[in-house]
């Protein structure tokens, strides 16, 4: 959704997504210290690094350099800067010293539901309503208004909170995987703003994130021992599956055949790369072999009348794998051997 309209943005701007980011919108809201790309920084960036779990420890991850992907998330902001910003959401449109960046009917628009999400009722916040707006979530909290979006990336996890009647705005951000603490310190502020005395987030949502954890590794565990267990497959049992397929987002993928098994490879998307691994039926599992890339997944293939397969869905092996890899969303048809 983003990508596609950082791409609309550059068509119609004739400017790169960067260059309209940082000319329309950071520099008249004099985010001096913030840029839409990390080769804008200069030589020696102060910016923090994403930090994954490896081995029980959490490690760096170095900082991506790749623009492609910059309409979903590519800019760098101070805290400071990110104050202005959360202000001029809450000014619809214009703060102090700038001039107006977008008009009262534009922000009306994005604070209107265009797609009603489910909520439920239980709870402390009293939920009535969700929705999403354009490009922001929006639902009811204790009888205000609360809007807001998150975001990630390998290693970073980020969020914005706007409570508008009351002139709240709250921006976290965070260099770990997984949103528990981001999401405890956003709850426990606007816990404080609505009139919610005596919670305890941070155990809340520590408690919430060990059991998710332990879901997910008895999940990974029983999948890889069942893939472990299942006997090697002969050539001619693989020869079914072997060839090129096509989503309209991702694009191709090709299946082959090594030495040692089935080969997954995107082409488009070179992390996507692994041995495609026997589970059940015609479901196999694969393992990226990128480092760091926590995103192992299920490849589902549908046969023709003839035994061949036709075509193939994915969908993640973990219930903690995080929705930006948007598995469910892609569907290939094989377009040749």
């Amino acid at each position: 959704l983003y990508l596609v309209a950082g791409e609309l943005v550059a068509r119609v701007s004739g400017r790169s997504w960067q260059q309209f980011v940082e000319q329309r919108l950071l520099r008249p809201l004099h985010m001096r210290d913030s840029h839409a790309s990390f080769a804008h920084l200069g030589p020696r960036p102060n910016v923090a690094l994403g930090h994954q779990v490896v081995s029980g420890h959490p490690q760096p991850v170095p900082a991506s350099r790749s623009e492609l992907d910059a309409g979903a998330g590519g800019i760098y902001a101070s805290a400071t800067d990110l104050t202005r910003w959360l202000l001029v959401q809450l000014g619809h449109g214009q703060v102090a010293d700038s001039p107006r960046l977008y008009s009262e009917v534009v922000a009306q628009e994005m604070w209107t539901p265009q797609t009603i999400i489910p909520a439920s009722k239980s709870g402390a916040y009293n939920t009535h309503f969700g929705a999403y707006g354009l490009g922001w979530f929006l639902v009811d909290v204790k009888g205000y208004q609360e809007v807001f979006h998150t975001g990630e990336d390998v290693g970073l996890i980020s969020g914005v909170t706007l409570l508008p009647e009351l002139g709240v705005g709250i921006a976290v951000l965070t260099n770990q995987e997984g949103g528990g603490a981001m999401q405890a310190i956003t709850d426990q502020l606007v816990d404080a703003y609505v009139g919610l005395p005596g919670t305890h987030r941070v155990p809340e949502w520590a408690e919430r994130v060990r059991n998710r954890a332990q879901t997910a590794d008895q999940t990974n565990t029983a999948v890889w021992r069942e893939v472990a267990q299942h006997p090697a497959q002969r050539s001619a049992e693989r020869q079914p599956y072997v060839g090129t397929y096509q989503d309209p987002w991702l694009g191709e993928v090709r299946i082959s055949e090594r030495p040692t098994g089935l080969w997954f490879q995107a082409l488009r998307s070179p992390q996507l790369r692994g041995p495609l691994l026997p589970y059940r039926g015609t479901t196999f599992a694969v393992r990226w072999t990128t480092p760091n890339l926590n995103a192992d997944a299920f490849v589902v293939f549908s046969l023709d009348a003839q035994g061949q397969a036709a075509g193939l869905t994915m969908q993640a092996v973990s219930p903690t794998t995080s929705p930006a890899y948007d598995f469910t969303d892609l569907s290939f048809r094989r377009v040749r051997k």
